[in-house]
């Protein structure tokens, strides 16, 4: 199976079930480009994209406007955890940005998610890289090569 099929496979079941008690989607609707689904809402909108890399998301979103409602689901790698660090004044510019560190191979949590733009509101820059490593430390790291052969 493709990385990115699996991705937004796994992303589209999350959000669906996430939403089972609010029951606030109304749709989604496969997209074609950056954005692999968008989700419609009772009140609002959301895009959904998937990708192996973080450094590929940064791209997407420099074409988008700083407000969009965006849920981002990639690889939890330590690449992927110290591009998010390096470019922490970036991602936090997205109010609306969600992102979701994922490895559904992992013994212990499957996934850690960070609002950058809320985290950075409740946290002090010095303890930043502890926090966040401190709720990704719960999640097993997973390199991209690991990840495709687990799905292969």
């Amino acid at each position: 199976m493709d990385l990115i099929v699996f991705l937004s496979d796994w992303t589209l079941k999350y959000l669906k079930n996430k939403d089972l008690v609010l029951n606030r989607i109304e749709s989604m609707e496969p997209l074609k480009g950056d954005f692999r689904f968008k989700i419609i809402f009772k009140d609002g909108e959301q895009l959904v994209t998937c990708c192996a890399k973080l450094g590929s998301v940064k791209g997407i979103l420099e074409k988008k406007d700083k407000f969009i409602s965006c849920w981002v689901t990639v690889i939890n790698s330590k690449d992927n955890f110290n591009f998010l660090l390096n470019n922490w004044e970036f991602f936090i510019g997205y109010i609306n940005l969600t992102l979701c560190f994922l490895n559904p191979f992992s013994m212990r949590e499957l996934k850690w998610v960070v609002k950058p733009s809320a985290h950075n509101l409740v946290s002090e820059e010095s303890s930043l890289a502890g926090g966040l490593k401190a709720i990704a430390d719960n999640v097993d790291l997973v390199g991209v090569e690991g990840f495709k052969a687990r799905i292969s």
